[in-house]
């Protein structure tokens, strides 16, 4: 990819014609993949695109975890390890601050 996005986007689209119609064809590899449905359901979470370039915690987060997957174990800096746990240990506190489903049942 010549020019990835801020935000750890990362796919290739195709936009192609078939009996008329124009259908879009993304291109990613598993890691990609679980990162953009990873970032979709954190958007559908909190209310924020966070395919969007930007420098929140979930996509900090994203980004790291995405780095770390595609590096070799014995590569990894204990700093980059070390980012990353602490900024899961935000992620986990910013889902516990979201309602449960039984929560919100008992209030209705």
């Amino acid at each position: 990819m010549q020019e990835p996005r801020a935000s750890g986007y990362r796919a290739i689209h195709l936009i192609v014609k078939q009996d008329g119609f124009l259908i879009e064809v993304q291109l990613r590899t598993q890691t990609t993949h679980q990162w953009a449905s990873d970032a979709e359901a954190f958007s559908a979470l909190f209310g924020e695109n966070y395919k969007q370039d930007g420098d929140s915690v979930i996509q900090e987060f994203l980004r790291l975890r995405a780095l770390l997957e595609n590096t070799p174990d014995d590569a990894h800096k204990a700093a980059d390890v070390s980012t990353f746990t602490a900024l899961a240990q935000k992620v986990r506190s910013m889902l516990k601050g979201l309602p449960n489903e039984s929560e919100e049942v008992n209030d209705e």
